[in-house]
């Protein structure tokens, strides 16, 4: 196999992980602040804001699975893929967290990766 099939399949795992990951304190958040004194607009606008950056990342690997049906448009998509996991991981950073960090850095680095090592886009 190519080194940019694996790093971007790997790149694609760790984006899934996160959002999985992320995904399941769902019910736990959700309680916990209906059960908090927020105000209530606060509580009632917390379901969704939670589940927003869950989707966003699970979109982000849908990118980086179509990047490894079309190996001919691999490089763009992979280039715009890296900076945007990073980004990702770097918000969870401004809220402490350090596990999220290194694995959209490490996800991010992947798809770098596989963006340097894919061929040039080819005309269909």
């Amino acid at each position: 196999m190519r080194l940019s099939v694996i790093t971007c399949s790997l790149g694609v795992v760790f984006v899934v992980a996160i959002a999985v990951l992320h995904g399941s304190g769902y019910a736990y958040f959700t309680t916990e602040m209906s059960n908090s004194n927020a105000p209530a607009f606060l509580k009632d606008m917390f379901e969704v804001l939670y589940i927003i950056p869950s989707l966003y990342l699970l979109v982000l690997a849908a990118f980086g699975t179509l990047a490894l049906l079309r190996p001919n448009y691999r490089r763009p998509i992979c280039l715009i893929l890296a900076p945007a996991v990073v980004a990702a991981g770097l918000l969870a950073l401004m809220l402490g967290e350090w596990i999220p960090v290194a694995v959209m850095g490490s996800g991010g680095s992947l798809f770098a990766i596989a963006a340097l090592t894919s061929r040039a886009a080819q005309p269909d």
